[in-house]
C-alpha cells in the first residue's frame, strides 16, 4: 500500500480503489447478464442506458481497472486519474451508477456538510446538461432541399401537386390545413385528399400559375408535382433456401405477436400459403387501386409469412397489414406512397402494436418529388416509431429513394455465394444486404414462383426484424444499430457502398439483443450525460473535504 500525503490525496486513492473494484465487478456482471436497467424516461435512459465499453471488448475495462491500480502507486496521480475519468465516463451503466451513488455519499459524509452554493453548483448543472444532452442526442430529420415553383410554373397548365404545410402538432395541424384549404379554393383549386401524417400535406390539382401565390402562404412549406415515378423492384430468374443460408432454424422466435406492413401491389391473403390455423396471416387491409394488382405484393409477404412446409417464410408467425399503392403497371404515384404511410402510422396507433414496414419500391433519387418522400419516411420512423426497411433498387448504381432516405434501413442483395448481386444498388446509403437472388416464394395464385431483386432482400431483412422483435421490442434506431453491428462482414474489410455493414445475421442479432448486449454506432453522443457526475465527484473528492471509507474508516 502506497504511502500519501495529505487528506485530499487520501480521498482520490478511495476513489481510485472504487473504481478499480466496480470496473471488474462491471466485467462480472456483464458477461452474466445481470443488472441491466432500462427506464421508460428518455432523459433517464441517458444515465442508465445499455451502453458500454464493454460491448466493444472485455480488454477496454481491464485495461482501465489495471490504470486505477496504478495510479493508486503514483504520488501525482491527478492528471492520470482525470484522463481515466473521461474514457470511464463511456462506461455504461456501471460508470454512471457509481458517480450517482459516490456523489450522494459526498454530500452524507463531507464534514463540514455542503452548503446550499455547493449543493446548487452540482445540482445545477445535471439540470441542465440532462435536457441538453438528450437534445444533441435525439435524432432530427435533416433538411430537404424543395423545388422551385417558378420552375413548376413553366410546365403550365392544371395539374396534381403536394402542398406540404408547415409542422405543427397534431390539433394545429388541422387548423392549418383547414386554413390552406380555403386559400387554395379562392386560387380555384380543388382538394383531392389530406393527410396529417407521417407529413402535414395536401393533393390538390390546380393550375401552375398560382403555384408562387400558394407558396407565398405563412402556412406553405413546400410545393412538388405528384409524379407517377415510384416503381417496384422484381425480376425473375431459379432455387435456393434463404432459412438455412442464415441459420434461422437456431433462433428460438417466428415473429409473433409482431405486424409487418407491406407497402406494394396488394396480397392475395386467400392463398393457402398465408394462411395460419384456419385464418389469413393478413389482419388488416387498405387499398388504393384494388385488391391485389400484380403478383409483387403477394410474393413479398410470402417471403415474410409463408406457412408452406417446404417454402416456409422468414417469420411465420407475424400478422401482416396489405397495403395497396400502386396501379396496375406497378407503377405508384408519390401522393399513394404516403398515403399508404399515413394509413400505417393511424393502424399503430390506434391498435398499439409493434409494426415493421417494408417497402420493396423506389423511384429517381433526383426526381422532383424524391425529397417528400424522404421527408415522410423519416417522420415515420421518428414520430411514429416503425422501422423501415427499404430496398436500395435494381438499377445496379445509385441507391433509389426513399432508400436514401437518412433514416431507411437500405437492404441490398447478393447470391447464394455471398456475391452482390449485378443488380443491387449501391452507395453510402445501403445498411446492409440479403439474399435476393433465386428465391422461393409463391405468386397471388399460390403458385411456386423463383424471383429476384432487392425487392426480396429486403422483406427477409424485416422478418428478421420481427424474430427479434417478438423477444425485444427495440425503437427503429436501436433495431437498425443491431443489425448493422452483428452483420457479417462481406466485401472490403468494414463498411462498404455495395454490401454496407455486411450481410444480415439474424442468429448474432437474436443473440445480441436477447442478452442485451445491444451496440450502438453513435455511441460518442453519450458522452455529455455521462462525463458530468464522474468530473464533478472528482473535483469534490479531490478538495480533500470527504471522509468516508472502506471498513468503516473515516478520512478528515
Amino acid at each position: 500500500m502506497a504511502t500519501v500525503k495529505g487528506n485530499g490525496n487520501t480521498q482520490i486513492k478511495q476513489y481510485e480503489i472504487f473504481r478499480c473494484i466496480l470496473l471488474i465487478l462491471g466485467i462480472i456482471l456483464y458477461y452474466l447478464h445481470k443488472l441491466y436497467i432500462v427506464i421508460n424516461i428518455p432523459f433517464i435512459n441517458f444515465l442508465f442506458g445499455n451502453i458500454s465499453f464493454y460491448m466493444i471488448s472485455p480488454v477496454v475495462p481491464i485495461l482501465l481497472a489495471s490504470a486505477y491500480a496504478v495510479a493508486y502507486f503514483i504520488e501525482n496521480d491527478k492528471p492520470l486519474l482525470l484522463l481515466l475519468t473521461i474514457f470511464d465516463a463511456f462506461s455504461f451503466p456501471y460508470g454512471t451508477i457509481f458517480a450517482v451513488i459516490f456523489a450522494f455519499a459526498i454530500i452524507y459524509y463531507t464534514s463540514p456538510k455542503l452548503n446550499r452554493m455547493q449543493m446548487m453548483a452540482m445540482i445545477i448543472p445535471l439540470l441542465i446538461a440532462l435536457p441538453l444532452a438528450y437534445y444533441v442526442s435525439s435524432p432530427t430529420p435533416p433538411s430537404y432541399t424543395h423545388p422551385s415553383v417558378m420552375v413548376l410554373c413553366e410546365q403550365g397548365g392544371r395539374g396534381e401537386y403536394i402542398i406540404q404545410l408547415q409542422d405543427f402538432p397534431s390539433p394545429q395541424s388541422v387548423e392549418v390545413q383547414s386554413v390552406v384549404i380555403q386559400e387554395i379554393q379562392t386560387l380555384g383549386g380543388n382538394i383531392i385528399d389530406t393527410t396529417i401524417n407521417p407529413v402535414n400535406v395536401i393533393l390538390a390539382d390546380i393550375d401552375s400559375s398560382k403555384l408562387p401565390q400558394l407558396m407565398s402562404h405563412e402556412y406553405v412549406k413546400a410545393i412538388y408535382p405528384n409524379e407517377r415515378i415510384v416503381r417496384i423492384f422484381d425480376t425473375t430468374q431459379t432455387l435456393n433456401d434463404v432459412k438455412n443460408l442464415l441459420n434461422i432454424q437456431s433462433v428460438h422466435s417466428n415473429g409473433t405477436g409482431i405486424v409487418v406492413a407491406i407497402v406494394d401491389t396488394g396480397i392475395n391473403e386467400n392463398i393457402p400459403q398465408l394462411k395460419r390455423g384456419g385464418k389469413s396471416a393478413v389482419i388488416d387491409k387498405y387499398e388504393m387501386y384494388g385488391d391485389y394488382v400484380l403478383p409483387h405484393g403477394t410474393e413479398v409477404a410470402c417471403c415474410i409469412a409463408s406457412q408452406d412446409p417446404d417454402y416456409p417464410g422468414i417469420a411465420k408467425g407475424v400478422d401482416l397489414l396489405d397495403v395497396e399503392v400502386f396501379h396496375e403497371d406497378g407503377i405508384a404515384d408519390v401522393w399513394s406512397i404516403i398515403r399508404g404511410w399515413s394509413w400505417v402510422a393511424n393502424w399503430k396507433l390506434s391498435h398499439n402494436r409493434y409494426v415493421i414496414c417494408s417497402n420493396s419500391f423506389g423511384c429517381p433519387p433526383t426526381a422532383t418529388s424524391s425529397e417528400i418522400l424522404r421527408n415522410a419516411l423519416d417522420n415515420m420512423v421518428l414520430k411514429y416509431g416503425i422501422p423501415m426497411v427499404v430496398a436500395s433498387g435494381n438499377t445496379g448504381s445509385q441507391v433509389m429513394c426513399p432508400g436514401d432516405a437518412k433514416y431507411a434501413f437500405t437492404v441490398g442483395a447478393v447470391d447464394k455465394t455471398n456475391y452482390i448481386a449485378s443488380f443491387s444498388s449501391y452507395g453510402d446509403e445501403v445498411d446492409v444486404v440479403a439474399y435476393g437472388v433465386n428465391i422461393n416464394t409463391f405468386d397471388d395464385s399460390g403458385n411456386l414462383v423463383t424471383v429476384s431483386g432487392t425487392s426480396f432482400s429486403t422483406p427477409i431483412v424485416a422478418g428478421c426484424f420481427a424474430l427479434v422483435a417478438e423477444k425485444e421490442k427495440l425503437p427503429p434506431l436501436a433495431m437498425y444499430d443491431l443489425f448493422r453491428t452483428t452483420a457479417k462482414d462481406l466485401g472490403t474489410p468494414g463498411f462498404d457502398k455495395q454490401y454496407g455493414y455486411g450481410l444480415v445475421d439474424v442468429v448474432s442479432a437474436y443473440s445480441s439483443a436477447t442478452n442485451q448486449h445491444i451496440q450502438r454506432t453513435s455511441i460518442e453522443k453519450t458522452l455529455t450525460i455521462a462525463l458530468l457526475p464522474s468530473t464533478i465527484v472528482l473535483a469534490v473528492v479531490s478538495t480533500g473535504r470527504f471522509r468516508f471509507g472502506f471498513g468503516g474508516g473515516y478520512y478528515g
